[in-house]
C-alpha cells in the first residue's frame, strides 16, 4: 500500500487508510512511502536484500517467518540489524567521580552480536542466507541511517500497532522508519493481548 507520508499531528487529525490497514491487518503489509515509490518505482529495480531490525524481543522476531519465506522466494539475503543505544547516563561513583561506562557498552554490543549470530544460525539451518550488523545510537535514527546506506534493501519490522494519541505521545520506531527510510517497509502488527 502507498502512503502519502503525512506525519505527526496532521496524520493524527486526518487519519490514514494505510496506517489503519497496517495496524489492523493480520497479514504483513508492504508500505511504500512517496520517496520509496520514486526510488523503487522502475520496472527494472529489484531489491538486493531485506534489512530486519531486531531488538531481541519475541515481538520483533515475529517478522522472521515472513521475511524467511520472502527471502527464499526472491533469492534475497537478510541483513539482521540490532542497535544498541549508547550509555546515555553518566554513572557516578559514591565519591561523585564519573565511572567509565565503555566496558558496559562493549558488553551490550557483544551480547547483541551473539544474539544476531544465534538468529543467523537458525536461519541458515532453514536455508536462508543472512549477515549481521550491530549499530550504535538511537534505534530509529540508526536503523534509518543503515537503510540509507543499503538503499537497495527492503525493510521488515514488527510493531505493537499503537494508534492515535498513544503513538503521538510515545512515538513509534516503525512509524519513523516507514516515513523516513525511503525504502519499502514490510510491516507486521502483532495483536495486543487482552488481560
Amino acid at each position: 500500500m502507498g502512503t502519502r507520508g503525512h506525519s505527526g499531528l496532521r496524520r493524527g487529525l486526518l487519519g490514514s487508510v494505510t496506517d489503519e490497514v497496517a495496524r489492523t491487518s493480520p497479514a504483513p503489509v508492504l508500505v511504500i512511502s512517496p520517496r520509496a515509490a520514486e526510488r523503487f518505482g522502475g520496472e527494472h529495480h529489484h531489491p538486493k536484500g531485506i534489512t530486519v531490525p531486531l531488538d531481541g524481543s519475541e515481538l520483533a522476531e515475529g517478522i522472521l517467518p515472513h521475511v524467511e519465506a520472502l527471502a527464499k522466494a526472491l533469492s534475497l539475503e537478510l541483513q539482521l540489524l540490532r542497535v544498541v543505544p549508547p550509555s546515555a547516563l553518566v554513572a557516578y561513583s559514591g565519591d561523585g567521580l564519573p565511572v567509565d561506562t565503555l566496558p558496559i557498552q562493549e558488553e551490550l554490543e557483544q551480547a547483541a552480536a551473539d544474539y544476531l549470530a544465534e538468529v543467523a544460525r537458525r536461519l541458515a539451518q532453514r536455508g536462508v542466507k543472512s549477515s549481521s550488523l550491530v549499530g550504535r545510537g538511537a534505534p530509529a535514527l540508526a536503523i534509518v541511517d543503515q537503510l540509507h546506506a543499503t538503499s537497495d534493501h527492503l525493510a521488515a519490522i514488527c510493531t505493537h500497532g499503537r494508534s492515535g494519541v498513544g503513538r503521538m505521545l510515545i512515538g513509534s520506531v516503525a512509524d519513523y522508519i516507514i516515513r523516513s527510510a525511503g525504502v519499502p517497509v514490510l510491516v507486521l502488527t502483532r495483536p495486543q493481548t487482552v488481560v
